[in-house]
Order: structure tokens, then sequence, then C-alpha cells
């Protein structure tokens, strides 16, 4: 339980749902009609160097834009850009046409929700 690493590893899968399950509609108030964010199914990649090709199952929310196909990529980087400048940045991955949070590493929940939430009110311009 002291180290970070082997903590995250060994977390429960319904934990992890669960954290997912808490913020989804949090996220998706954040995103506005801009998007759709579901929970899915990932994998988490465990290991760098020696053995990247590992993973874990783990739960993502999943985002995917709306509005056309064309300019898609955009939101989507645009989203990963607004996550990362917030106070404590917050990294997902985009894959398929899909922003992804993977929810294994997220352990201070609460802090992520206040900042979803003091950050509801920003305009829709500098959303994706």
């Amino acid at each position: 339980k002291r180290l970070p690493a082997l903590r995250l590893l060994t977390r429960r899968h319904s934990e992890i749902e669960g954290v997912a399950k808490r913020i989804q509609p949090i996220l998706q108030s954040w995103i506005g009609g801009k998007g759709i964010v579901s929970i899915e199914p990932t994998k988490s990649q465990i290991g760098s160097g020696a053995q990247p090709n590992r993973a874990l199952p783990s739960v993502a929310l999943a985002v995917r834009t709306t509005g056309p196909k064309r300019g898609n990529g955009g939101r989507l980087k645009a989203l990963s850009e607004l996550l990362r400048k917030l106070p404590i940045p917050v990294i997902g991955r985009i894959d398929d046409n899909t922003f992804l949070l993977d929810m294994r590493c997220l352990e201070d929940e609460p802090t992520f929700i206040a900042q979803l939430k003091s950050n509801i009110s920003m305009p829709d311009a500098k959303k994706p």
C-alpha cells in the first residue's frame, strides 16, 4: 500500500469502475454538448523499456466528440490540451477517434472532480 506503482498495479477492477461511474456525469457536464462520455473497458500499459507490451484490464472514460467527422481529431486534441492545462494536469490518450482517460491511476478523485466543477463555466468557444 505504501508503494504507488504496486498499489496502482494491484487496484481492483471494481474500484476502478466505481471511480469511472462517479466521474462520468461530471466530465459529461464539463464537456457539455460538445461530446459524449461513456465508460468502456480498456487496457493499462504497464512498464516501459523492458516490457511495454504488458497490459492490465482497466476502465476508461471514453469521449467521442459530436459534430462532423471532419475536424474530429482537432476537437479531441483541443480536449486533451484543456485537460493538460488544468491546475493539476490530466493526461489521457487518443485512440481510434476517441479520447480515453484510464481511471487506474487516478488516486485523487476529489481534486479531479473539483477541477472540473470549478471550470464548468468555461466559455464554449474554448471547449472542444
